[in-house]
């Protein structure tokens, strides 16, 4: 008999532990990506809407307070049904209330769409937790595990990046949809 330790470290890392990786670790891109978009959003509802500065730091707030609220919610549904059903799930909230935001029409719905975004942002930490755990179990671990935090990374570059293009030529609502990209594409590799 094995235990679960001698039974992973028999079977080793390869392949699939590098591919999970990879497409956990993209969780991590889609949700900085979805989190940083308010920083180079910001500036542009302010001037569109004449928001003053409580109402811009509002977005940010509700932004994470959803992300506060439904990670505890979300993280008690991932124990008792499992983390990847809660995983899927966040995938879709997110991309399917972060496309609604880019069709927002006024202030009050921007706010609650974004703060709805929150809530299925915090649903990817679940994956995450599942991909530490399964990479942390491999003899490989400690490389991959510091390396889990350049895919944050790489999303906020990217955010950025895309918005010093898209805003000034087709706009922040164009921006919304392009970073939803990520997270649909996440639900599509899901299987």
């Amino acid at each position: 008999t094995f235990t679960v330790e001698e039974a992973v470290e028999t079977i080793g890392f390869g392949k699939f532990h590098i591919m999970l990786f990879l497409i956990m670790g993209s969780t991590g891109v889609a949700e900085a990506m979805e989190i940083m978009l308010i920083a180079v959003v910001s500036p542009l509802i302010r001037c569109e809407w004449q928001l003053q500065d409580w109402q811009v730091a509002l977005v940010t707030t509700l932004v994470f307070f959803g992300y506060m609220v439904f990670s505890i919610v979300l993280g008690l549904l991932a124990d008792r049904y499992g983390r990847w059903k809660i995983l899927l799930l966040s995938f879709l909230w997110a991309a399917y209330f972060s496309l609604l935001t880019s069709f927002a029409p006024s202030y009050i719905w921007f706010v609650f769409l974004r703060a709805m975004v929150g809530g299925g942002v915090s649903g990817h930490a679940q994956g995450r937790e599942e991909n530490k755990q399964i990479i942390a179990m491999s003899s490989c671990s400690k490389p991959f595990l510091s390396l889990r935090k350049v895919f944050w990374l790489a999303g906020s570059l990217l955010i950025i990046g895309l918005a010093s293009v898209v805003n000034p030529t087709i706009g922040w609502r164009w921006l919304i949809r392009i970073a939803s990209i990520p997270g649909i594409l996440l639900i599509l590799v899901f299987k």
